[in-house]
């Protein structure tokens, strides 16, 4: 019993430091993602941000139209034709 309790001993010791190797690894390969991850995670909290306050959207347009009315119809054309180019390719992935 000893010898089998020994043994698996050493097997738990040999995972422990095979998952720790492992797991060093995977932080060195994740570590040159870790900037571009940081810049998505920054632009998901944007877009929540602006979909969950419809009221700064509504801000924003009105403070353009009352100073700068011709940039708004350029702004909304390019705000339209974005939007269709993400939903287009939502739809591919």
């Amino acid at each position: 019993m000893t010898s089998q309790l020994k043994d698996l001993e050493y097997r738990q010791y040999e995972l422990k430091t095979q998952s720790n190797r492992e797991r060093q690894q995977f932080i060195e390969h994740l570590h040159a993602f870790k900037k571009p991850l940081s810049l998505a995670d920054k632009g998901i909290e944007a877009y929540l941000f602006f979909k969950h306050n419809p009221l700064f959207w509504a801000s924003v347009l009105t403070a353009m139209v009352y100073y700068k009315p011709k940039l708004v119809s350029h702004v909304i054309g390019t705000g339209l034709s974005i939007i269709k180019l993400l939903r287009s390719t939502l739809k591919i992935l």
